[in-house]
C-alpha cells in the first residue's frame, strides 16, 4: 500500500499482485485438503483486494451500499459502467463463478489441488479483466485489449523465447519435464510442468522482468524458472506416493 499525503493508505496494484503471489504459494505448497482450503481463502481475499484497488484507484471512493470488503459487488460496477448492454449477463457470471468456486474451495472439505490451480488461474485473469476495463486508454481503438505496461512486444518476446526453449533445455530433457502452460503479470511470471512426480508449478516473482528483452535474458530467466521447478519435483518425492497424484484425484 501506499499512503497519501493526508495519511490515507491507497491499494496498489501490486498489493493485488502479492495476494495473487501469496495463493501461488500456497498452492506449490499444497498436500492436503486443508492445503487447499487456504489457496481458496487467499483467493478471495485477492477478490477482497481488487476491489479495494478499484475503490481508491478508479472509483475514487466507496460505492454506495456497497461494502469495501465485497469484491464481488464492486467490480460489478466496474462491468456495468465500462460494459453497459447484453453483454453485461456473462460477464457477471464469470465474476460471480470466481467468486463462487474460492467460497466453494475455502469450505469443502474435500477441496483438491485441481480445484484449488483452477481458482488460481481464474484469479489471475479475473485480475487482467479488471485491468483492461479499469484502464481504457490501454486498449488498442480497434478494441484489441493490450496488457498494460507489459511493453507488449518485449513480453511477447520474452513468452516466446522461454517457450520455445523449454523443451530443448538440457535440465528438462534429464528430468523428464513436460510443458504445460505459462502465465504472467506485470512483477510474476509462472510456469507450468509435469513430470513423474505429478503436476509442477514455479514462479518468479520480479518487477519488470520483460524489460531489455533478449534472448540472454529469457534463458536467465529459464534457468531460474527450472532451479525452482526442480526444488518443487524433489519436495513432491520427498512427500512419497500420497502427493504423487496431486491434480489427479478425480481420475
Amino acid at each position: 500500500m501506499t499512503t497519501t499525503p493526508n495519511g490515507t493508505a491507497t491499494v496498489t496494484w501490486t498489493d493485488v499482485e502479492q495476494k495473487l503471489w501469496s495463493a501461488r504459494k500456497r498452492l506449490q505448497q499444497s498436500e492436503s485438503g486443508e492445503d487447499c482450503q487456504s489457496v481458496g481463502i487467499l483467493c478471495r481475499e485477492t477478490m477482497i483486494c481488487l476491489g479495494q484497488y478499484l475503490l481508491d484507484n478508479y472509483f475514487r471512493g466507496p460505492l454506495p451500499d456497497v461494502s469495501t470488503a465485497d469484491g464481488y459487488k464492486i467490480i460489478s460496477a466496474l462491468i456495468d459502467k465500462e460494459l453497459p448492454g447484453k453483454s453485461n449477463g456473462e460477464m457477471r457470471a464469470y465474476v460471480r463463478a470466481s467468486f463462487d468456486l474460492a467460497n466453494s474451495i475455502q469450505h469443502s472439505l474435500t477441496s483438491n489441488y485441481a480445484q484449488a490451480s483452477i481458482c488460481v488461474e481464474a484469479m489471475f485473469h479475473l485480475m487482467q479483466l479488471v485491468l483492461f476495463l479499469a484502464s481504457p486508454s490501454e486498449a488498442h481503438p480497434g478494441k484489441k485489449l493490450l496488457a498494460m505496461d507489459l511493453g507488449n512486444a518485449e513480453t511477447i518476446f520474452m513468452i516466446s523465447c522461454i517457450t520455445s526453449a523449454f523443451d530443448s533445455h538440457p535440465v528438462t530433457k534429464e528430468r523428464g519435464f513436460v510443458f504445460q502452460g505459462i502465465s504472467w503479470g506485470r512483477s510474476l511470471l509462472t510456469i507450468h510442468a509435469r513430470s513423474e512426480s505429478g503436476v509442477l508449478t514455479a514462479s518468479l516473482r520480479r518487477a519488470s522482468w520483460w524489460k531489455n528483452a533478449n534472448k540472454s535474458s529469457a534463458e536467465r530467466i529459464l534457468d531460474e524458472l527450472l532451479v525452482r521447478l526442480i526444488a518443487e519435483r524433489e519436495n513432491q518425492l520427498q512427500r512419497g506416493p500420497e502427493s504423487t497424484p496431486r491434480g489427479q484425484e478425480n481420475g
